[in-house]
């Protein structure tokens, strides 16, 4: 079971819209981000104990789309897009989705951060390896309800997990 997609501020800013500034094709255009939250049911992993996930994805817009949103996009509501059914997804891979022109401090393009085990797990702070390599995971948004999650199994599969059930590791 999944609760609805809901818009709320960003937990670093404060802010239920957060503009930035890009450079695409030699022009400056901005973009916008809408942290979305969802509450998830997780069925369990044959261990007969269900719990409630909180998934969270930070959704990209333009101008437009935010001018077309705008009237009815406020905190903690249904996000105006997924009114008619909208869900956030996971998409585990070994590789980063994204890499940033900003350096870190060895003059390496920053990354998007493994996958790491949490606190009150032995190897929290850790990086999750799956067949020996580095996770990535990265939540989305869509309007397309069919869509599963990509989850990264230790027998080299990958598992479209049925709804709700993001246990992976």
């Amino acid at each position: 079971m999944m609760k609805s997609v809901i818009a709320v501020e960003n937990s670093t800013t404060g802010d239920l819209v957060t503009e930035r500034v890009v450079t695409m094709n030699g022009e400056e255009r901005s973009l916008y981000t809408i942290q979305l939250n969802q509450m998830v049911a997780n069925v369990g992993d044959g261990s007969g104990i269900g719990t409630v996930s909180k998934r969270v994805c930070f959704y990209t817009i333009d101008e437009n789309m935010l001018e077309f949103i705008s009237d009815e996009l406020e905190h903690k509501a249904v996000f105006p897009l997924a009114q008619e059914g909208g869900k956030l997804y996971v998409v585990e891979s070994y590789k980063p989705s994204w890499t940033s022109k900003e350096l870190d401090e060895n003059g390496k393009p920053k990354q998007q951060a493994c996958k790491i085990y949490p606190k009150g797990h032995p190897k929290a702070g850790k990086p999750i390896l799956v067949n020996g390599m580095k996770v990535y995971r990265t939540t989305k948004f869509t309007t397309d309800m069919s869509i599963k999650d990509v989850i990264l199994r230790e027998d080299k599969s990958v598992s479209n997990e049925v709804e709700g059930d993001d246990q992976a590791i």
